[in-house]
C-alpha cells in the first residue's frame, strides 16, 4: 500500500529541491504511485486524485507515457441539475473562458488538443462555480470534476509522444497541462519543477513561429483594459487573474519606458 506521507514528501521536494535532484525525486514518486494498489472506493477521493495527479506530473517531467489510466468519470448527464444550470449560464454568458481560443483558433489546436481543451474548460468552470458557492455539488458532481480533470491531464501527457503535433501545438499542450496545477501558482519561479517546465516550454516556443499567430491580437495595446479584453478570449477571468494582469501590464510599461518606446 502506498504511504500518502511519502508521496507528500516527494511532492515538496519537487517544489523546493534543486533541479539536479528533481528527476530522481520524480522517478521515486512515480515508483511509489505505480506500486500502489489503488482502488477508488476504498480510499478518500482527494487522496486517490492526488496519486494520479502525481503520476501525470511525473510523466510530464520525465517525458514518458503515463502509467496510470485516468479515473472512470461519470457521464455529464449525471451532473446535478444545479451544476448543469450553473454551468450552462456561464457558457451562455460573458464569463465563459476561452471563447476565442475555441472559435478562431480551433483549426490551429487540431482535433486532439481541441477536444481535451474543451473538456478541461468545463472542469475549470465547474471548479470556479463550486469554489464561489454558486451551487452545492453532489457526490456525482465531485466525482465528475475530479475524474474529468485527471482525464484531461492524462491525455495532455500522452500527447507529448504525438509526432504529428507541431512545436507550437506542443507549447499549447504544455501550457494547458501546467495552467490548472494549483501548486505551481504558489511556487516560486526558481522552484525546481517550475524551472524544468520553463525549459520545456522555451524549447517548444523557440521552434515555433507564434509571432504571426498571436501578434495581431497583442501588438499595439494601449491600456490594461485593452489587454484584458483580448485575454478574455483565452484562459483568463478578471476575478481569478486580475491582480496578475496588473503586474504584467506594469512590467510591460516599465520595459517600454526603459527602452524609450511609447504606445
Amino acid at each position: 500500500m502506498v504511504n500518502a506521507g511519502a508521496v507528500a514528501d516527494q511532492e515538496s521536494q519537487c517544489l523546493l529541491g534543486n533541479e539536479a535532484d528533481l528527476e530522481a525525486h520524480i522517478a521515486g514518486l512515480n515508483q511509489l504511485v505505480d506500486d500502489a494498489e489503488i482502488h477508488l472506493f476504498d480510499r478518500p477521493l482527494c487522496i486517490f486524485a492526488t496519486l494520479f495527479a502525481c503520476s501525470y506530473l511525473g510523466a510530464a517531467l520525465l517525458v514518458i507515457a503515463p502509467s496510470l489510466k485516468p479515473m472512470q468519470s461519470s457521464d455529464p448527464k449525471g451532473l446535478s441539475e444545479g451544476a448543469r444550470t450553473a454551468l450552462q449560464a456561464v457558457l451562455d454568458g460573458s464569463s465563459s473562458m476561452a471563447p476565442r481560443l475555441f472559435e478562431k483558433y480551433a483549426g490551429f489546436l487540431g482535433p486532439a488538443l481541441l477536444e481535451v481543451a474543451i473538456e478541461q474548460r468545463t472542469v475549470m468552470h465547474l471548479r470556479y462555480l463550486w469554489e464561489r458557492s454558486v451551487y452545492d455539488p453532489s457526490p456525482a458532481d465531485v466525482q465528475y470534476i475530479y475524474g474529468q480533470g485527471l482525464s484531461a491531464e492524462c491525455q495532455l501527457t500522452a500527447l507529448q509522444a504525438d509526432m504529428t503535433l507541431t512545436p507550437a501545438q506542443h507549447a499549447v499542450r504544455l501550457a494547458l497541462f501546467v495552467f490548472p496545477q494549483p501548486f505551481i501558482l504558489l511556487a516560486t519561479p526558481n522552484a525546481a519543477f517550475c524551472r524544468a517546465m520553463t525549459k520545456r516550454m522555451k524549447k517548444w516556443l523557440e521552434r515555433s513561429d507564434l509571432v504571426a499567430l498571436w501578434a495581431p491580437s497583442f501588438l499595439g495595446l494601449q491600456s490594461i483594459e485593452e489587454m484584458e479584453k483580448v485575454l478574455k478570449g483565452f484562459y483568463y477571468h478578471p476575478l481569478l487573474f486580475g491582480v496578475t494582469a496588473e503586474k504584467i501590464w506594469a512590467e510591460h510599461e516599465l520595459l517600454m519606458s526603459s527602452n524609450g518606446i511609447s504606445h
